[in-house]
Formats: C-alpha cells, structure tokens, sequence
C-alpha cells in the first residue's frame, strides 16, 4: 500500500464515495443495450460506399498493403511513400481479404464497441452508473464516423484504452499497456505521439507523492518502452521509404509544415472546436474540474488540451452544409479528447441525478436514452441517403466509362473511383481554383479520355472557377458524347473528348 495512504481510505469523490457499485449482471444490462442497439442500426443502415476522398485513400492504401501481402513484395511495400500512417490501412487490408471491399465498414463499428467497452470499465473503476456509458456509445460524432473508413474513431479508442489501463494504478503492467496503447494510437495519427508526456509527467509526480520510487521507476520504464517499440517501428518505415526517420506522409507530400500547422488557422478553427464540445453535449467541455481521481486528472486534461491546441492551428477543419451539421462533423480530429471528456462529464452528470428524488432520476434516464437512440437513428438514416446517393454517381461513372480510360477529374472524383472497385486511369485537371497541365493525358494512345466533374457546393470548391476550367479544355477538345447526374447534393458531369 502507498505510504502516503496507509491506516486511512483512499480520498476519492464524494459521489463516488457515496456510490455504490452495481452488481455485474444488473451493471451489464446499459453495456449489452448500447452494443446490440449499434450493432443493430449497422446492419439496418449498412453503408454502400464512401463519401470522403480521405476513405477512399485509405482504402486504396489497404488495397495496395494487401496486393503487396500478397505477392510478398515486401520491398516494395516498406519503399512506398504514402501520406498515412499504415495501421489503419493495414487493418482495412484484413477485411477487403475476409470478405471483400463491402466488409471494410465493420471495422469502425468493432472499434467504436471496443471504446463502449473501454468507457464501461472506467465508469467500474470510478463506482459510476453503467448507465452513463450511453453517452459515450451514442455520442452523435462517434455514431456518424463508425459509418466511414476514417482513421479517427480507431485512434480515439486506443486513447481511451490507455487511460483505462493508466487509471488501475503505477504496477509495470498496467502502465506497459497504457505506453503500448498510446504507440499504437501513434502509429494511426502520428500526433498521438504528444499524448504521451501527460501520462509520462503524471506518473512521475505520483512516483514523488507515493516515494515509492522503485515501483515508480519500474512503471515508467514500462511505460516508455512499450510506446518506444511503435515509435521506432514508424521511424524505421520512414527511413526506408523517404530517407528521414522524422519525416512523415505531410512533410514529404505537402512540403513545408508550417503550412499545414500554424496559429494563423487558430481564429476560424478554435470557437468552431469549442462550440462543438460544449454544444452537442451542453457543457461538457467545462465539465473538466469536476473529474475526481487520485489518478488520471493531469493525463486526462493533457490530453484534451494537446488534441484541441494542435488541431486548431491545423489547417484543415471538416465542414457540413450547414451550421449543425459542421458543429457534428468537425469534432472527428477531437475525438480522443471528446472521450476522456465525456469521462468527467459522467462525474459531472452523476453528481446531478443523485440530487434528483429516484422517480425524477429514472424519468431522466429513461427519457436521455431515448432521445440519444432516437438522434443515432436520425443520424443514420440520414447518413444512409447520402451514401445511396453517393453509390448511384459511383455505378453510373464505372457504366459510362470503359476499364481502359483515361479520366481528367478534381479531386472529389477520386471518392467515386477505388481499386477496390472498380478503378481508371485519373488526371487531374485542376487543384482548388489552379489549373493542371493535362497533355500527358492524352498521350495514351488508343485510350479515351473523359473529362469529369463532380461538385458538391462548400466552401472547400469554386463551382464557377471548375465550370471555367473545364470550359476551356472542352473548348480546346469539343466533347463527342456528354452525360449529366444530378441530385439534391451533388452534380456529375461527363464528357467524353476523344
């Protein structure tokens, strides 16, 4: 026992003191309705395809990964320049080999029960209700990004679990787990690698408060070693593939970091992240003093600022159609952080029910698990349109255009297009408002080549510079044969110039 706390209890919460623990069979009943309620709106609304350039690039990486597997080119694999870290892509890559590209999908909802999992044995650990895990599992970002192929979602759940294990105390064991956790969430957003220093620093003053210096010095080390072991693994990758252990897919790719990270971008990104954490659940970003554990509380408000502090002066922020929609759909990066969040909002929350008389507090209970069940089925229903939609442009352009064609596109053509698929030859003709030389695409002989277009109105596109754009190249080769796709949200046009 540390001495700090020998002959006297432990000081935690006065909620939590005064909790007491739920038998398991009665503690599992939330876990079990939370899982199977997700399990069961995936398969009701189980994802055609893809909406976003960044899941299709995934994808498109897993496909290569496994190709690469495959032939045991392994050469080839560890030389490739990708702008990604490979973990997720190679996890893609397991499920396009067990059950084909359509089963990719489950990979997100398996790690987003994972994390419900993760968040249900932290509420145990804190003497919480098992009831708060519902918000966890139904947060509405969490729901609509366990319907992609996005990376974060994956990441934010390794996060979780190392703060789980980071909570069960200093023994070597618990603290390998954490370090190793937190390198695999390295080696899916590279980022995470400064999510260690709030569970390195943390450890090391509870290894001052406790004196226990031995058991302090044996956890750390643990815990140092178990995150050094995919932190090496990575930098050998880039060494291999770029010629710099410290370069990444950005640096390589996209030039000069400064232009991707820098506090010029703070001013539009920071109150968007803001509103977003204190919106969509009301106040749960303020909710952080009320976090009451000997253990945990620097790593858990490390974390929360790095995550919100990085990526608002990253220079990319993910927008909706409309002000609702963005406040959803922005918080994907600041997931990690919105998890150990919604661990303190859970203190926050329980300290309120038990102020409430039982009736008033079963009435509120019942009626957030309805209103939360109720927004996911919203979400994925409407998200489900979307994607139908999404499907219908991504037939009609592998239809209209043979195997062997050559496509001059933007970028928004590539989430219609997949080796996985169905691929094409691609030129781009553009990038943002910039044109691109197109004249090598036409030097492949005996292949037609298409112009295509697919808009869908943001802020992210100048509809009228792409329209001018593509005017000219079809001035320049007059199109044989032309076809248009409309729908509420998107625009496909398809022209063939030669």
């Amino acid at each position: 026992m540390s001495r700090t706390f020998q002959g006297r209890p432990h000081p935690v919460a006065p909620a939590v003191a005064t909790h007491r623990r739920a038998d398991l069979p009665g503690a599992l009943v939330p876990l079990l309705l939370a899982l199977g309620t997700l399990v069961g709106l995936m398969a009701l609304f189980y994802p055609p395809g893809v909406t976003l350039i960044d899941e299709s690039e995934f994808l498109s990486i897993g496909y290569t990964l496994r190709e690469d597997l495959l032939r045991a080119d392994i050469d080839t694999l560890i030389h490739r320049q990708y702008k990604y870290p490979l973990l997720w892509p190679l996890i893609l890559s397991g499920f396009l080999g067990s059950g084909g590209w359509s089963s990719v999908f489950v990979a997100n909802l398996l790690c987003h029960l994972l994390g419900s999992l993760f968040f249900w044995l932290i509420l145990r650990q804190l003497a919480l209700s098992p009831w708060l895990v519902l918000l966890y599992a139904f947060f509405p970002t969490l729901v609509y990004y366990d319907r992609t192929l996005m990376s974060d979602v994956s990441a934010s759940v390794l996060v979780l679990g190392a703060f789980l294990f980071f909570l069960r105390g200093s023994h070597w064991s618990n603290l390998s787990l954490t370090g190793l956790l937190l390198g695999l969430s390295f080696l899916i957003r590279n980022v995470h690698a400064l999510l260690f220093v709030p569970f390195f620093l943390e450890e090391v003053f509870q290894t001052w408060r406790t004196r226990e210096v031995k058991k302090g010095a044996t956890g750390l080390a643990g815990l140092t070693l178990s995150f050094c072991v995919p932190l090496a693994f990575q930098c050998l990758l880039n060494a291999l593939a770029r010629g710099n252990p410290l370069a990444t897919g950005y640096t390589s790719l996209q030039g000069n970091l400064s232009e991707v990270v820098g506090p010029q971008f703070l001013v539009e990104n920071l109150p968007l992240y803001l509103a977003s954490v204190c919106l969509i659940y009301p106040l749960m970003a303020v909710s952080l003093p009320w976090y009451r554990h000997p253990r945990g509380r620097f790593a858990l408000v490390g974390v929360c600022l790095i995550i919100v502090g990085f990526y608002s002066c990253y220079y990319f922020i993910q927008k909706g159609r409309n002000w609702l929609e963005t406040l959803l759909v922005c918080g994907r990066f600041l997931l990690p952080a919105i998890s150990l969040m919604l661990v303190s909002y859970a203190q926050f929350l329980e300290g309120g029910l038990k102020r409430l008389p039982v009736f008033g507090r079963r009435l509120a209970v019942g009626t957030t698990c309805l209103a939360l069940v109720g927004v996911a089925l919203a979400l994925n229903k409407t998200h489900q349109d979307f994607l139908v939609r999404y499907a219908e442009f991504r037939d009609h352009l592998l239809q209209d255009t043979p195997p062997n064609a050559v496509l001059l596109t933007g970028g928004r053509v590539q989430a219609l297009l997949n080796p996985a698929w169905g691929n094409r030859r691609t030129y781009a003709f553009h990038y943002f408002d910039r044109a691109l030389p197109v004249d090598a695409a036409f030097a492949q002989k005996d292949a037609p080549v298409y112009l295509v277009t697919f808009v869908r109105p943001n802020r992210y596109e100048n509809i009228a510079r792409i329209d001018a754009l593509a005017g000219s190249l079809k001035k320049r080769w007059p199109p044989r044969e032309s076809k248009e796709y409309r729908s509420a949200c998107c625009t496909l046009h398809i022209d063939r110039l030669r």
